[in-house]
């Protein structure tokens, strides 16, 4: 159906209404408008709704303008909602794409009575024209769902988020007899709209207040939204931070949008997106968040944000917040350089304004010793004070170092600052690492009988494996979440490495002592090296800052949890997110850039086979499927099962199977179309893992199935999980 003007004259501007609706569609597949020029129809002035659709599968409904004239400056609005959408089929593929809906007596777009995923409202003008310079509002609401579940209303694709303004009731309303929802409100621009920007379960003014660990039922499961604890902009960044309480142990996707003011409610609307980030709750279901955010291009005076958790259930929005203009920080940066073997040299310590003030500000110093003191000549006793005149935002400090050759580890001392006028203090100490230049030392350490996990905590300048560990028995292997273990020649500073003696050992290191190191870490689990100090765990920090982890798990013939990353051992920690570990002899007294450490009743992998006391024995006795990690994904995820040992049948020489079975690991669709095959094949007993790559397919909801046969070809064992791919 393209081309027509039903409702209107040829001109588009009179109202000739016809007295039932203007379109309605009852036959499945049927495609109203379309993307090709000219192939929209003008569908306003009618008695009843201007589109409506009845029990018919797989319609789209795009380009069309419902509820004005053609120049969409004039409101011809239909006497019912604009789009009304009702099935009683639990099907997919329902599109609502680039339509003007405005002007219309009920609700803009109204979809009812469908449960099943795929179904989309992208990038429609609903109140408004495509100028965004008309109040052409519904009478009703802008958007419904009703009974309507696992809708997608905008999205994270380009031009996929609606505008949905200057309607006469809620911009969304999600309404739904039942317990969960899941309809997704994503990066939609929703502002001056009469009721609340988003509403769950009725047309009150009401806001829904948060619940303790959310548990009460509802409309898109009465998502909680995030509570915002600061938002303070310096220029065009914006540097905020709040919490959120739901359920335990979960993902969770927060959008922050700018307002010019705020709702009369006090909550949203939302109508500039500018950004978004993934948290994950501990096991009491709280998280905080962090972030910066360039506003440049959408201001605003306050803030508001939404959650949505996994299952694409999308908060109301949050109380706004103000944005509020930064108060002038002052911090130390971090400085090191070489001792010297004599005379001096000056350790120049950035002290940086942000941003620079209209005020003068002032501010005194003073040094501290460390490992490094004043007492043994390391350096020179600093204290004084500095003055920033208006629009300076930089001073340095300089500190002089004595060289010397005494062979001695890297030592530190810190620059503090403290008194501040007209300003406050964000990171009050600067450390300074001065690094010994002298010649190599050797270190010794330890090894076990059994598997080891270990790590090279010193510079050398042979890494080969048999260099370092010349009595080992196995290979070294590290691991990485997207690969498994792999076995290496050389070893690199950080890395964490499975090591396998016939007996105690004692090793020697020749090399430097290694006082920093900056580590990358894929989501997932880690094996994780120490440096040549000790470091406690909750002195480590992190690129992005506030990584959150696991407990740190060392080995000794089993796993135990640790406090502090001792010289030459491995680690094992499991991250929420890709980045870089930072780990530092100097003590941190800042919490700026810490990690945040959640416990986790999780044990990390077994050894490369799977020789450890309280984890899964190499061969397991009994077939699994495991949830997919993590959980929504982007684009990889990890998929781990297990393969029994047939009955009856005794291990082979070194506890490996032969060939036994027939795996097949599949990927699937909602449609149950296959979209991958991981695994095909005959496999050994034994714990295995898969990645999956989902690059080159859409967000949604996706199967994957695990199928065994025996080598007489009868199905052994078979199961199906669910995961969720969100971009």
């Amino acid at each position: 159906i393209q081309g027509n003007y039903i409702g209107t004259d040829v001109t588009g501007n009179a109202d000739i209404g016809n007295g039932g609706s203007g379109i309605s569609v009852y036959s499945k597949n049927t495609l109203v408008g379309g993307s090709i020029p000219g192939s929209g129809n003008l569908v306003s002035g009618n008695d009843e709704a201007g589109i409506q659709v009845l029990y018919a599968r797989g319609v789209v409904i795009e380009s069309n303008v419902v509820g004005t004239n053609a120049s969409e400056d004039t409101v011809i609005g239909n006497a019912l909602s604009g789009i009304f959408m009702n099935s009683f089929f639990d099907t997919t593929n329902y599109i609502i794409r680039n339509n003007v809906v405005c002007g219309n007596g009920g609700d803009g777009i109204h979809v009812g009575n469908t449960d099943y995923p795929g179904n989309v409202i992208y990038g429609n003008y609903v109140g408004t024209n495509r100028s965004e310079n008309k109040r052409l509002g519904n009478l009703g609401n802008g958007i419904v769902t009703n009974n309507a579940s696992f809708w997608s209303i905008g999205g994270t694709g380009t031009n996929e988020g609606n505008v949905v303004a200057f309607n006469g009731q809620h911009g969304v309303l999600i309404s739904n007899t039942g317990l969960d929802t899941s309809d997704q409100v994503r990066r939609n621009s929703i502002y001056a709209n009469g009721y609340l920007g988003i509403k769950h379960g009725s047309l009150d003014y009401i806001p829904t207040p948060n619940d303790s660990l959310d548990a009460d039922p509802g409309s898109n499961n009465s998502q909680n939204y995030p509570v915002f604890t600061q938002v303070e902009r310096d220029s065009a960044i914006v540097y905020l931070s709040g919490t959120l309480n739901s359920y335990p142990n979960a993902i969770f996707t927060l959008e922050f949008f700018t307002n010019d003011s705020a709702d009369a409610s006090g909550y949203g609307e939302g109508k500039n997106f500018v950004g978004s980030m993934n948290v994950a709750t501990d096991s009491a279901g709280n998280t905080t968040f962090f972030d910066t955010l360039d506003i440049a291009n959408a201001p605003g005076e306050c803030m508001t944000a939404t959650a949505t958790d996994f299952y694409g259930n999308t908060s109301e929005f949050s109380q706004c917040a103000a944005i509020t203009l930064k108060q002038p920080s002052l911090s130390v940066k971090d400085v090191s350089l070489t001792e010297g073997n004599s005379g001096v040299a000056f350790a120049n310590f950035s002290i940086d304004l942000l941003p620079a003030s209209e005020d003068t500000i002032t501010v005194e110093f003073f040094t501290v010793d460390d490992g490094a003191t004043v007492a043994d000549g390391d350096y020179s006793d600093t204290t004084g004070a500095l003055t920033f005149m208006p629009g300076e935002d930089h001073k340095i400090v300089s500190v002089a170092i004595n060289g010397d050759t005494q062979l001695e580890a890297d030592e530190t001392f810190s620059l503090r600052v403290w008194n501040v006028t007209n300003a406050v203090i964000e990171d009050s100490s600067g450390n300074c690492l001065i690094m010994n230049d002298d010649s190599a030392q050797t270190y010794q350490y330890g090894v076990a009988e059994g598997w080891n996990l270990l790590s090279v905590p010193v510079i050398v300048s042979d890494a080969r494996t048999t260099a370092l560990y010349p009595t080992a028995s196995s290979n070294a292997f590290s691991f990485r979440s997207s690969a498994g273990y792999e076995t290496r020649d050389t070893l690199d500073n950080g890395a964490g490495y499975w090591l396998k003696f016939a007996a105690n050992k004692g090793v020697f290191f020749l090399g430097t002592p290694l006082a920093s190191l900056e580590i990358p870490v894929e989501q997932g689990w880690n094996m994780i090296g120490s440096i040549t100090s000790p470091v406690p765990v909750t002195n480590i920090t992190s690129t992005p800052g506030g990584i959150v982890t696991t407990q740190f798990f060392g080995y000794d013939t089993g796993y135990f949890n640790v406090d502090t990353l001792k010289p030459s051992k491995g680690y094992w920690v499991k991250v929420n997110q890709a980045g870089t570990l930072v780990l530092s002899s100097v003590i941190r007294y800042s919490s700026l850039g810490k990690i945040k450490i959640v416990s986790t009743s999780e044990l990390p992998p077994p050894p490369p086979n799977g020789e450890i006391s309280n984890s899964k024995s190499q061969i397991p006795n009994e077939f699994s499927l495991a949830q997919n990690y993590p959980n929504p994904f982007n684009p990889t995820t990890v998929i781990r099962y297990s393969v029994p040992a047939p009955s009856g049948r005794d291990l082979a020489e070194g506890g490996q199977l032969p060939v036994d079975s027939w795996v097949t690991l599949k990927v699937y669709n909602v449609l149950g179309e296959e979209v991958a095959t991981l695994v095909d094949g005959m496999q050994d007993a034994g714990f295995k893992m898969q990645t999956f790559d989902a690059s080159g397919l859409a967000s949604g909801v996706y199967y994957y199935k695990l199928a065994v046969a025996g080598q007489n070809g009868i199905l052994s064992y078979s199961d199906v999980k669910k995961m969720v791919l969100m971009r």
